[in-house]
């Protein structure tokens, strides 16, 4: 006697006996079985050969009643990454379309703009009933993340009635990943005035966005922010991991040590160890990260990618170049892990800080990748700090061959240089080109935290709400610094 559909796929290892099982109800012509049955198995399906199979099958036996095996469908190819596949799918099903088919097949062009713009502009024409709280959140998280149209993001939730936890954190998120880390906090602060408690996910990118500014008095607010809602680091281990980065990017390194330390060792993930090995090398804990490293790894836990950036960049800032290429080393032959650009980078860097400049500029060379820009622009760095101009120019010239690459800070930089050893005649070329290209430095600019609100300050700025008195202060104080004798 066979199974019931429900029982067979969630005991079966494989899901070749769910395919003999459909065959089974397709020929007793049980219409609403093979549709349960197609449905169970397009939510455990794990290649895209699974998933064609299951859709040739629906469009065999045409159900009377497909739409909840078209969204299963539609989900599995926006997770295979087959978005023309689910966007047909989505197509077919228009006329029988529920509210769950819209924001699935928005999932599955996550990544497209042009796409995302579409079904939205779909959405609007289709009218209120497909326009719900799902479908909004997806399209803030598609806008502000994948699409890093953030603006975009922000308009659809200015536009919503019935926001959600899910909706505020897509958009906290968005703006802490392209870099406006300053927009998160302020909307995480509206979010708890409003009285929407916010979900682990929106903790941890309000986290990250403190981190990135390196607030130390926010950091301890959002920590005790997390206390107040339920969540303990103990047993959250991404909340944790996000209190300890931030901690660290915050200047208080002894804090995220204590963190890491109340961890359960069973629960230290290879994120976890990383943050706190990067923290510390943020600090110039060189020493302390490479025994952090070796602990980890007497633990059983694999390093990745992440955890050999921070142990070259502990080496590189505490000048351990031995230690560092051998960490290098290790991770090609111990672990077999192919290195990436930052890799590569960290090494430049620690030869560079170390003085090592030919080596540095032939381990560029020997690199199966071409040097990026970042690479170029770090070994120009060196060349100033230790001196060297016909290095300096050998890294002016990698990056002008590098369409675009070459900024207004790189040549002030190489000018810098020559002005450190005297050739002015270099100095006023270099400057006359700069103005005959129209380089133009970017203004430098600062941020600090009064209040717990966040002011930014760039050089030149008049658009501070408080600008007149700002200005008014400082002419003020330079009226006193007049009045004031040297050394009274």
């Amino acid at each position: 006697m066979a199974l019931a559909p429900s029982s067979l796929a969630h005991s079966c290892p494989t899901q070749t006996p769910i395919l003999q099982q459909h065959q089974y109800q397709h020929e007793q012509q049980d219409d609403s079985k093979n549709t349960l049955s197609l449905s169970l198995l397009a939510e455990r399906s794990t290649t895209t050969a699974h998933i064609t199979q299951i859709h040739a099958r629906l469009l065999r036996i045409n159900p009377s009643n497909p739409v909840r095996l078209y969204n299963t469908l539609i989900r599995a190819y926006a997770l295979h990454s087959y978005p023309r596949s689910a966007l047909l799918l989505y197509a077919h099903l228009l006329p029988h379309a529920d509210p769950f088919t819209l924001p699935f097949a928005l999932k599955a062009c996550s990544s497209s703009l042009l796409l995302t713009s579409c079904l939205h502009a779909h959405a609007i024409k289709l009218g209120h009933p497909a326009i719900n709280t799902f479908f909004l959140n997806t399209l803030i998280h598609n806008y502000a993340t994948t699409c890093a149209r953030v603006d975009l993001a922000h308009h659809v939730f200015d536009c919503m009635i019935g926001r959600t936890a899910a909706s505020w954190g897509a958009l906290i998120a968005g703006y802490e990943r392209v870099g406006e880390p300053h927009h998160s906090l302020h909307l995480f602060q509206a979010m708890r005035l409003q009285g929407e408690p916010p979900d682990e996910a929106t903790l941890v990118s309000a986290l990250c966005a403190c981190a990135q500014l390196g607030c130390p008095r926010s950091g301890p607010l959002l920590h005790a922010c997390t206390i107040i809602h339920g969540f303990d680091p103990a047993d959250h281990v991404n909340l944790g991991t996000a209190l300890i980065d931030m901690y660290a990017k915050c200047g208080c390194i002894s804090y995220a040590c204590k963190l890491f330390d109340r961890m359960p060792l069973g629960r230290r993930n290879v994120l976890l160890w990383s943050a706190m090995i990067g923290g510390m090398a943020m600090h110039g804990q060189a020493h302390e990260a490479l025994i952090l490293f070796e602990h980890m790894r007497s633990c059983g836990v694999v390093p990745n990618a992440i955890t050999f950036t921070n142990v070259l960049n502990a080496c590189s800032h505490r000048g351990l170049v031995g230690e560092g290429l051998r960490c290098f080393r290790r991770m090609m032959e111990e672990y077999r892990m192919l290195p990436r650009i930052e890799h590569y980078g960290c090494v430049v860097d620690m030869l560079g800080r170390a003085g090592l400049l030919e080596e540095a500029l032939a381990f560029m060379r020997a690199m199966p990748i071409k040097p990026t820009v970042p690479l170029w622009r770090s070994l120009l760095g060196a060349a100033c700090t230790h001196g060297d101009v016909e290095l300096g120019e050998a890294a002016m010239d990698g990056l002008s061959r590098l369409e675009a690459a070459l900024s207004a800070s790189d040549c002030v930089v190489m000018s810098n240089l020559y002005a450190q050893v005297g050739d002015w005649e270099k100095v006023g070329k270099l400057r006359m080109a700069m103005n005959d290209s129209g380089l133009k430095k970017t203004p430098g600019f600062s941020v600090i935290e009064v209040d717990g609100t966040l002011h930014r300050f760039v050089m030149g700025d008049k658009f501070h709400p408080q600008t007149q008195h700002i200005y008014d202060m400082l002419h003020q104080l330079n009226e006193l610094s007049r009045l004031v004798p040297i050394g009274g």
